[in-house]
């Protein structure tokens, strides 16, 4: 492997061992924050030998967190979260300067989360190379009944870079991204069909934008401990794959090396995306549409293609 990251939590109350959480309990409840000046020079020390040990693998440190959610438990987290993330961007700096820093804290993509988003990066951005969070657009599960909607319907390109615009952030890294499925559909359903699709798209879309560096699919094997009433999140289900593990198997392999994504509309019903790669161009290319869509594009050369089946074909000039 030439391309490694690390991904590392700061304020998940969990991770706290158990012989200090009492002492911590105690500080919470009467209002003060548990962690003291000595426990953040200790947390300096352990970035300091982390990086040391580890930095010469890594080619990217991000740092997610999910404060949105350790909030309830810790009422200093966001605070905690501010100082843990500069102490670790100073020492990583010392070591490594090119090596970049990703984190944010928070999810993406959800209103009720707005104010924090805002507040996070204003806090971070000068202690970070670009923004980490783990984002969820669509913001419901697959399953009998519901409207899963692709990228071009909840808008997801638009949303993003209008992100970047506002924020300026260069860099975006989605630690963690899915969906919830409903547990006992089969594994030829329509559901999970359709599902396969849009998440081929979804990818292909956010490969397109320059500034996301990262897309990381929550969860491939299947896990319990992740399940959400009858929902699970898994591409592998009881070791059989669903079929959006082959298409994003397939996807990520045609994008592998791609860089300089543009947007092309040949027709008002098909989604275009152009790259380069490897001294040719890539051709992404699909129709949004009820009805077939009758569209003709020259090609400058003879090409090779390959649908989200894995089947191979090719064409003329």
């Amino acid at each position: 492997y030439t391309d490694l990251y690390a991904h590392t939590s700061f304020t998940n109350y969990a991770c706290i061992p158990g012989y200090l959480k009492k002492e911590y309990d105690e500080k919470l409840k009467a209002g003060i924050d548990p962690f003291t000046a000595e426990d953040y020079e200790n947390y300096r020390k352990f970035c300091r030998a982390a990086i040391e040990r580890y930095g010469k693998y890594i080619t990217s440190w991000r740092v997610p967190d999910e404060i949105m959610l350790t909030r309830y438990h810790n009422k200093f987290a966001q605070t905690q979260y501010y100082k843990f993330c500069r102490i670790f961007y100073e020492e990583l700096k010392k070591q490594y300067p090119n090596t970049p820093l990703y984190a944010g804290g928070a999810f993406f993509g959800e209103e009720k989360y707005a104010d924090l988003k805002r507040d996070v990066w204003d806090k971070i951005k000068d202690s970070v190379d670009g923004l980490c969070v783990d984002a969820y657009p669509h913001g419901i599960s697959v399953g009998v009944g519901q409207n899963y909607l692709g990228p071009e319907q909840i808008k997801l390109r638009e949303r993003y870079l209008k992100t970047f615009d506002i924020t300026g952030v260069k860099a975006f890294v989605n630690e963690e991204t899915g969906s919830g499925i409903q547990r006992n559909l089969a594994l030829d359903s329509n559901e999970l069909r359709e599902f396969a699709i849009i998440n081929a798209r979804m990818v292909i879309v956010c490969k397109s934008m320059n500034q996301v560096k990262g897309w990381t699919w929550f969860l491939v094997e299947d896990a319990k401990s992740a399940w959400n009433g009858n929902y699970d999140y898994a591409m592998w289900k009881e070791y059989n794959p669903r079929p959006h593990a082959a298409t994003y198997a397939l996807v990520t392999r045609q994008l592998a090396f791609a860089q300089d994504g543009i947007e092309v509309k040949p027709h008002a019903d098909i989604y275009s995306y152009v790259f380069k790669r490897k001294g040719k161009t890539l051709l992404t290319i699909w129709a949004f549409s009820k009805d077939l869509v009758d569209a003709k594009i020259d090609m400058p050369s003879d090409w090779t293609a390959v649908d989200l089946m894995g089947k191979h074909f090719s064409g003329k000039k």
